[in-house]
This record gives structure tokens, sequence and C-alpha cells, in this order.
């Protein structure tokens, strides 16, 4: 996946010039005192030949700084030259200390055009227009990642009222209480004995869930009137990145309840009786009156 990752939190200038990273988002899962070495690739997609220089930051996503923090990411080279159309492979490594509290940390690598002229340096770091990578790092210990997001999330699968079969508003949320940052997906499947069941994708824009975050689905359901005698269940499954085992929740869709359901059956099959006994005695009152009125015209 190429994906641009421009740092427009430093933009003052115009964009003069496009670059490409590939990946632009890596993941790592590391524990204590373990190193792993990486790179990216870096293409220069202009058509002019450019120097760049390179930084890495601790770095917030979610609210998009760059944070102070001490940095786990260390870059092979500071500064590199390239012809147009040619690429560069920037090779970094990912050292994790044994004093690390288990969680998942962020960094970029930063890649600034230093041959741009409208560059201004500010608070050390010079960055009017630059592109980079995204670094995500899962600190663990002994503790198995996948089931960090089974046991430490909490999700709940509800509608909202009023229940209307016509238009229901289905809300699914999922609640991140980790120090842990995960990847949600999933999908909703509204069900019955008789139709054929409905899918819905889960997260579909694929936001990232942070630590102590709650992200809440809204899923519009437009039924019809065969909801009001079949039974229908809402089922959410949902997983993380780490991990193909799901976490899995489901709601009955009362239109009408069953009990419902036998007492509207039991009041139609007697207002119908009623009607059809009701109907009876007239017809059997009209065939009297008839054969008495035939019987009194022959006599006189």
């Amino acid at each position: 996946m190429l994906v641009f990752f421009c740092l427009g939190f430093f933009l003052n200038t115009k964009i003069t010039y496009s670059y490409s990273i590939q990946p632009a988002i890596e993941d790592h899962t590391l524990k204590l005192e373990q190193k792993v070495d990486s790179s990216v690739m870096f293409t220069n997609t202009t058509q002019e030949e450019r120097n760049f220089q390179i930084y890495t930051h601790r770095y917030n996503p979610k609210n998009m700084e760059i944070l102070d923090d001490r940095n786990f990411v260390t870059l092979g080279v500071n500064t590199f030259f390239l012809e147009p159309k040619e690429s560069f492979q920037i090779e970094y490594q990912v050292n994790i200390p044994n004093d690390v509290v288990p969680g998942t940390y962020f960094s970029i690598i930063v890649i600034e055009d230093i041959d741009d002229k409208e560059v201004g340096r500010e608070g050390g770091i010079g960055l009017n227009y630059g592109i980079g990578a995204l670094i995500a790092i899962h600190v663990i210990n002994d503790i198995d990642i996948s089931q960090v997001f089974l046991e430490q999330t909490n999700t709940e699968l509800r509608y909202k009222n009023p229940l209307n079969p016509f238009n229901t508003v289905i809300e699914y949320s999922i609640k991140n209480n980790s120090k842990y940052t995960f990847l949600p997906t999933g999908q909703l499947t509204i069900a019955s004995q008789k139709n054929k069941p409905i899918f819905y994708r889960i997260n579909e824009q694929e936001t990232r869930l942070y630590p102590q975050q709650e992200l809440t689905f809204d899923f519009e359901y437009q039924g019809s009137i065969k909801d009001l005698i079949t039974n229908k269940i809402a089922i959410a499954k949902i997983a993380s990145e780490h991990s193909n085992q799901m976490k899995e929740d489901q709601i009955n869709l009362p239109y009408l309840t069953q009990t419902t359901r036998i007492g509207g059956a039991i009041l139609g099959f007697v207002v119908v009786l009623t009607i059809t006994i009701i109907l009876i005695k007239k017809n059997n009152q009209k065939t009297l009156k008839k054969a008495f009125k035939e019987k009194i015209s022959k006599k006189y």
C-alpha cells in the first residue's frame, strides 16, 4: 500500500514538491531489550535532483504532535542525494530498552528537502515541508497482545429507541482499556431464519483505537412489514490486526415479542371467528325470513 504521509502540522508554505515513501506505516511488536532492523523506500518523484535530510521523532498520531520523549528509532544515515525518479532505501533500527513500560508507541521518520529555499528553521526541527513514515511499536513482556485486545476492550451492541422496523439505527461501540493501540475491523450481520442476512463492515475507515479511547459506529437498517412477524438478530464480530480471534456481541431486534405475536394471532382468530358467526347468524335470519314470507304468500 502506497500512502502519502504529509506532515501538515509543520506547513507554513505552499507544497512545491511531491515525493513518495513505501510503506508509509510500519508495525513492530517487540519485547524488552529486543532490536529489529527495517527500512522504507523513498522516491524522488520530481524532475529535479534533490538533497534530503532525515529526522526521527517520537510522535502522537492521535493529536498529530511531536513528542519530547526519548525515541526508540535510530537512522542509518542523516542525509542523501537523489536524481529525478531515483529511489533510496532508508534503513533504521528499533531498540527497546529494558525499562520501557509495555504498550504502543509511535515514531516518525521525516524526510525534508533541504534544497527548498522556502524551508525555514523553527525550534531546531526545520520542517516546513516533508513527508514521512509512521512507525508503530508495540512493546510486550510476557503477554499475548492478541489476548490483550480480547480481554481489555469492552464492546456493546444496542439499538436506538424508538425501535422502528422500517428504519432502525444499530449502535456498536468498542472501548480500549489497555495501553496498546489497535486497528479493529469486523462485521455486523442482521439475520433471520427466513430472509437472507445483511452485512455491514465495522470500522470501514480503518480508524485506530488508542488507549482509553472509545469508538462508536452507527448502522442504519431499513426493514419491511415482514420484520413484524419474523425474529431478527444483530451479530457483531470484531478482531484486531494482531489476531483473527473475534469478540462477538449479539442482540435481538424485538419489533414484536413472541408473546405479542401469539396474542395477536389469538386475537385475530377470535375476531375472525366472531365475524364469521355474526355473518352466519345474519344469513340464517335472512333465510328464515325469506322462507316465512314464501309460506305466508302461499296461504293468501
